[in-house]
């Protein structure tokens, strides 16, 4: 099964750098935008992790990591590109809010130990972000709380499960909520 992942993900790598080689494109990051449903109710998440913001100088914003641009990074035993949401998020949350730059690989060699066969265990986004000098504030599990502290400034670490944005369980980084209403979300898959 772990040389069926890796084999999978080196050949999704390799058909990506073929693709970004023919076809080049330039991305506007911050014009990628998620539209928020007018109801309170929406199933955004299924947890919702809220981080408090402080100033920054080097990362004014979150950073924007891809999975997939690191083919060849093992998160615990298995591929960052088919197992490495959770820890990519926690790699643009991590730099953003201690403003040093803590990449991917760098992550995965520090907290591989929360990978397993279901991916990321949630609770890396409680214990880690005190070792780095940031702190979890609250644990939520439906959208109002979340776009609250979205709009009170906070950052959303967002665990999806399959619905509207995602086919399975995903970890989202919800960076900001827009004066249109609109959230800015940083996503680690391409």
């Amino acid at each position: 099964q772990q040389a069926e992942a890796d084999l999978t993900a080196k050949t999704l790598a390799d058909q990506i750098g073929a693709f970004a080689a023919q076809y080049p494109m330039e991305v506007d990051y911050s014009a990628i935008l998620l539209g928020i449903p007018g109801t309170a109710d929406m199933d955004l998440s299924a947890r919702d992790l809220l981080y408090p913001d402080i100033a920054h100088e080097r990362f004014p914003v979150a950073p924007l990591y891809f999975q997939q641009d690191y083919p060849n990074t093992m998160y615990g035993n298995f591929s960052l590109v088919t197992y490495g949401c959770g820890i990519t998020t926690m790699s643009m949350l991590a730099t953003y809010m201690t403003d040093t730059e803590l990449s991917p690989p760098t992550m995965c060699k520090r907290y591989g130990r929360y990978c397993s066969l279901h991916g990321s265990d949630p609770t890396l986004f409680i214990y880690p972000p005190a070792e780095m000098d940031f702190y979890l504030k609250e644990q939520v599990f439906n959208s109002a709380p979340a776009l609250k502290a979205l709009q009170e400034g906070y950052i959303v670490v967002c665990l999806q499960k399959k619905g509207m944005w995602t086919n399975g369980g995903h970890f989202l980084l919800l960076e900001k909520l827009n004066e249109n209403g609109t959230v800015q979300v940083r996503d680690s898959n391409l």
